[in-house]
C-alpha cells in the first residue's frame, strides 16, 4: 500500500514537472514569436533609379507588408544611391488623419530605436475638408445615395486641399543637411511625390540618398546589418461630443464651438512643431462643463521595421 501512494506521489510530481516544462516552452516559443514579429524586411534591388512620382507603377503589387495600428502598407527599395519607400493608404479616414496630424519617418542606421535621421512628411497643417457631419455619416452602418455622393464630394475636397497645402517637407539629421523645410524636390534629392489612382487609393513615395543617411556611399558591409525604419503618426486627441444636439467641429458655429476649436488648434501637437511629437489640447468652451473623452485609436502610433540594404 505504501508502494503505492509512493508511486502516485512520483507521478504527480513528474506530471507537475511537465506542465512546468510545456509551460515554459509555450513562453519561450511566444517570445520567440514576439521577436520576429519585428521581422527584417529586404529591400528590392533596383538596377535604374525609381520615378518619384506618386505612382506605385514601377513597385511589385500587392505589397507585402502592412501594420495594423497605423493602416500603412508599405514597401522598401534601394539602388546604389538612394532608399526609396512606398506608402498605400487604401480607406479615407486615415487618409484624413495623415493630412491632419502628419506621418514622421526616422531611420536609424544603427539598427537600434533612435529617431535619427528623419523626414516629416505630411506635415500637420490646417484642418484638411470632409471632417464633420458628412465623416460621421461616412462611418455609419446605413449609408445612402445622398451620403456616398457627400463621400465622393469629401474625398474631391481633400485632394484639391492636399495639393494646395502639402507642398513641403521637414528634414532633420541628414548628413550635411541643416534642420528645415524644404520642397518636395529639392536640391538634396530627398524627395516626395503623392496621388491617387482611380479607386482613391493614396500612395506616397519617398526617395533618401544613401550618402546623406549613412555618412558614405553603399558597401556591400552596410547589407550586413540591418538598418531600422519607423512611421510615426502623431497623437490626435478628440473629444467626444454629447449626442443631444450637433456640435460637429465644422458644423453649426456658437460661441461653445468656438472656444473648444481655438483650444483643439492651439493645444494638438504634431510634426510641425518636432518630428513625431506628441499633441495636446488647451482651452476652455467645453458644453456644459463635460469632460474630453479621449479615444485611444487617436494615440500617438509607432511601428518600427529592421531593414536590410541589397546589392547588385
Amino acid at each position: 500500500m505504501r508502494t503505492v501512494l509512493n508511486s502516485n506521489f512520483g507521478n504527480e510530481i513528474f506530471q507537475t514537472d511537465m506542465r512546468r516544462l510545456v509551460l515554459f516552452l509555450c513562453i519561450t516559443v511566444l517570445a520567440a514569436a514576439n521577436d520576429l514579429s519585428a521581422q527584417i524586411i529586404h529591400c528590392i534591388w533596383e538596377p535604374t533609379p525609381i520615378n518619384v512620382d506618386g505612382k506605385p507603377d514601377e513597385w511589385p503589387q500587392p505589397f507585402n507588408y502592412y501594420d495594423g495600428n497605423t493602416k500603412l502598407q508599405f514597401a522598401f527599395a534601394n539602388d546604389t544611391a538612394n532608399l526609396y519607400i512606398c506608402l498605400k493608404i487604401t480607406d479615407d479616414p486615415t487618409q484624413m488623419r495623415l493630412f491632419n496630424g502628419g506621418l514622421g519617418i526616422w531611420i536609424d542606421p544603427k539598427g537600434k530605436k533612435k529617431e535619427a535621421v528623419g523626414i516629416s512628411f505630411p506635415i500637420k497643417g490646417d484642418k484638411a475638408p470632409g471632417t464633420g457631419e458628412a465623416k460621421r455619416k461616412h462611418q455609419s452602418q446605413d449609408e445612402t445615395g445622398e451620403d456616398l455622393k457627400t463621400q465622393r464630394t469629401d474625398a474631391l475636397r481633400l485632394k484639391q486641399h492636399a495639393f494646395l497645402t502639402q507642398t513641403t517637407l521637414r528634414v532633420k539629421g541628414f548628413n550635411g543637411v541643416p534642420e528645415q523645410v524644404l520642397p518636395l524636390k529639392n536640391d538634396f534629392g530627398i524627395n516626395v511625390s503623392f496621388n491617387w489612382d482611380s479607386l482613391n487609393i493614396l500612395s506616397i513615395e519617398y526617395k533618401f540618398p544613401i550618402a546623406l543617411v549613412l555618412g558614405h556611399r553603399l558597401t556591400s558591409a552596410d547589407t550586413l546589418k540591418p538598418i531600422s525604419v519607423a512611421f510615426i503618426e502623431p497623437a490626435v486627441e478628440s473629444i467626444k461630443l454629447p449626442q443631444d444636439e450637433d456640435n460637429s467641429i465644422t458644423g453649426p458655429s456658437s460661441q461653445q464651438n468656438n472656444g473648444m476649436n481655438r483650444g483643439m488648434n492651439n493645444g494638438m501637437g504634431g510634426m510641425n512643431n518636432g518630428m513625431g511629437g506628441r499633441g495636446g489640447m488647451s482651452g476652455g468652451g467645453m458644453n456644459r462643463g463635460s469632460m474630453p473623452t479621449m479615444n485611444p485609436a487617436n494615440q500617438e502610433q509607432k511601428v518600427w521595421s529592421k531593414v536590410v540594404l541589397s546589392t547588385q
